[in-house]
């Protein structure tokens, strides 16, 4: 027990540690962004200060990870080759390997992927160009007013005996009439 305390004291700390030099980074970065100075000591000092931050968040990223080493692998939790070829699967499954663009020509790179897709995301939602005299039409013909005729037919009060066949979901005997 004493163990499992050390090593939860000892991630604590770690963990805090990692956080406040992340923290310290990100402050570094906006202080450099803040300075004086030339653009190109600028751009150093901040590539700099992100790959480190890099590096943190991939050996954060590196002890999370699902897949394990095979020698830190017990024998009975080796993977068969089934599951070895479903995870496969599932991996090819998620990338995106092509893509077709506006002009049916398809993209193999992921540089061109991603200028494909954001193309798309653009047009998809860019503002629509709208007449205004045609809205105005739109909203005079009339969507939402009940015609006169009809008036009559939707004041009819509803009967018990309609109330009941449709509470019970029978068919009425006496289905209501008509006006036309």
């Amino acid at each position: 027990m004493r163990i499992k305390k050390l090593f939860i004291r000892e991630g604590t700390v770690k963990r805090r540690e990692e956080t406040q030099n992340e923290n310290f980074y990100y402050a570094c970065l906006y202080d450099i962004l803040q300075r004086p100075i030339q653009h190109a000591e600028k751009i150093a000092a901040l590539n700099h200060f992100k790959a480190k931050i890099v590096k943190l968040h991939n050996a954060r990223r590196a002890r999370g990870q699902i897949e394990q080493r095979t020698q830190d692998i017990l024998q009975e939790e080796r993977m068969s080759l089934f599951q070895l070829i479903k995870r496969r699967q599932r991996g090819g499954q998620r990338e995106i390997s092509e893509m077709q663009d506006w002009d049916q020509g398809w993209q193999t790179s992921a540089r061109d992927i991603l200028r494909v897709f954001s193309e798309h995301m653009r047009s998809k939602y860019r503002p629509i160009q709208v007449d205004e005299d045609s809205v105005r039409t739109m909203l005079e013909t009339g969507y939402g007013c009940v015609p006169d005729a009809w008036n009559e037919t939707l004041e009819m009060p509803i009967t018990a005996e309609e109330l009941k066949a449709v509470v019970l979901k029978e068919k009425s005997t006496n289905p209501p009439e008509e006006t036309v």
